[in-house]
């Protein structure tokens, strides 16, 4: 009888793991970025299913981490990056 109370519950959770995993195995290719902008050096990671998407996420990533201004925030994506590291999954 208390099983049935847990029901919905049980069914959210699994569809919210459904979707998770969907997402993560989309994810093909893991790209490193660094970014050398005004003498300061900054590395992120991002994932993607395509190269390129992954290595353009991690370029921004990296850039609004060592950025301040509107500027900056739009010179630094411009500047090409130090290095660049991708792996397929």
């Amino acid at each position: 009888m208390m099983l049935k109370r847990f029901i919905p519950a049980f069914i959210a959770l699994g569809l919210v793991g459904l979707l998770a995993y969907q997402l993560i195995s989309q994810a093909r290719v893991e790209c490193r970025v660094c970014v050398e902008f005004k003498g300061a050096r900054q590395c992120a990671t991002a994932a993607a299913p395509e190269e390129a998407e992954a290595t353009e996420e991690a370029h921004r990533s990296a850039c609004s981490q060592m950025t301040s201004g509107v500027s900056e925030a739009f010179a630094c994506p411009r500047v090409r990056p130090a290095e660049v590291d991708c792996k397929r999954r």
